[in-house]
């Protein structure tokens, strides 16, 4: 484990499971429909192409990049 890491919630292998359930979820709930994905920028990523890889019917896919601030003070 990092040194910077004083504990881990979920292990790497229950968030892929979780994942993959996602999918199979999404898969079934979308499978006569064409739905596009969105995700939110920048900590999205990683996240993203794992659920995209699980769904496993024609999406598009889209980002967003978002901020709760204008200027020094939240909006």
């Amino acid at each position: 484990m990092h040194r910077d890491i004083e504990t881990v919630l979920l292990t790497e292998e229950q968030i892929r499971n979780r994942i993959e359930e996602l999918g199979q979820i999404l898969t079934a709930e979308y499978a006569d429909k064409n739905p596009i994905i969105v995700g939110v920028l920048k900590g999205v990523a990683i996240f993203y192409a794992d659920m995209i890889r699980q769904i496993k019917v024609p999406c598009q896919m889209d980002f967003m990049w978002i901020s709760s601030y204008a200027g020094s003070h939240s909006t």
